[in-house]
């Protein structure tokens, strides 16, 4: 989901951490999603078999998803820039959920153009002047008639603060600006767009769910990673031996052992039956 402006507004508010860093303190020692592994979500377009083969080396679960066409193609970064919710509403920024419905429906996005002139600064701006909550309160509070008059009155109080700038937080008056809030507004489907995105977990998706259970450390299928690599790679016997010592079995190792921290009794063990030796 895109909004325009929205991270050159909250660039600053991000930690930078290695990816390496963070599954390994996050996922594995504080273990926060109790599978000592961080769940990463990776666009199957932009997936090279040498990066998975070192992903899978750390305690991390890949979730292989489409991005749809006409997204620009990323490698996978090795650093993750980190946006904690604390951080968003704190000084300087102030923008809480409320707010950055405000700033998606003033600025635009995916689901439209927003309001034409205003940038980033003034909807930021806007949004520090409790317009956020203000719009969340009518639509949670009132429907119909009432709720029709009282989105005007919100609308009259907004282009007020536009022409007059009493907040001083919006650089300077924003007269012509004003007169650009249209009657009505916001328009309600978007609202509803950005408040009930349509998901996996929406009550009317249609296709399969994903199987979130599944979702778990496992250690790597052997025989099915041979197959790929001699099919889709043309490796041979030789590429074979030569490559899965050094790029393939230090993963296999990390993954027992992680493993064993991992799943403490017999039935706690994945459903593919794939057990942890003994001996270990």
């Amino acid at each position: 989901m895109g909004v325009n402006g929205l991270w050159d507004v909250v660039k600053n508010a991000a930690q930078l951490r290695s990816l390496l860093n963070l599954a390994t303190l996050d996922g594995f020692q504080r273990n926060n999603r109790k599978q000592r592994a961080l769940a990463v979500g990776v666009d199957i377009r932009h997936t090279a078999h040498l990066q998975l083969a070192q992903w899978s080396r750390a305690p991390v679960i890949l979730i292989f998803v489409f991005d749809g066409f006409g997204r620009p193609l990323v490698n996978i970064k090795t650093n993750a820039e980190i946006f904690h919710s604390s951080r968003f509403t704190s000084s300087p920024f102030h923008l809480d959920e409320d707010g950055l419905l405000l700033f998606a429906l003033l600025t635009g996005g995916d689901y439209d153009e927003g309001v034409r002139g205003c940038g980033a600064n003034i909807a930021h701006g806007l949004a520090k002047c409790a317009f956020g909550q203000q719009l969340r309160h009518i639509l949670v509070s009132y429907a119909g008639t009432r709720r029709t008059v009282e989105l005007a009155v919100w609308r009259e109080h907004l282009r007020a603060e536009l022409k007059t700038n009493t907040s001083k937080l919006l650089g300077k008056k924003q007269r012509k600006l004003a007169e650009c809030i249209p009657d009505p507004f916001p328009n309600s489907r978007v609202v509803d767009l950005y408040t009930n995105p349509y998901t996996s977990s929406s009550f009317n998706y249609m296709a399969q769910a994903p199987k979130t259970n599944d979702w778990v450390p496992r250690e790597p299928d052997i025989p099915a990673l041979a197959r790929f690599a001699c099919q889709n790679l043309n490796w041979g016997q030789e590429d074979l031996t030569q490559h899965f010592p050094t790029v393939i079995w230090p993963a296999v190792a990390f993954r027992m052992i992680s493993l064993v921290r991992l799943y403490s009794a017999e039935s706690n063990f994945p459903s593919d039956g794939r057990h942890i030796p003994s001996n270990l």
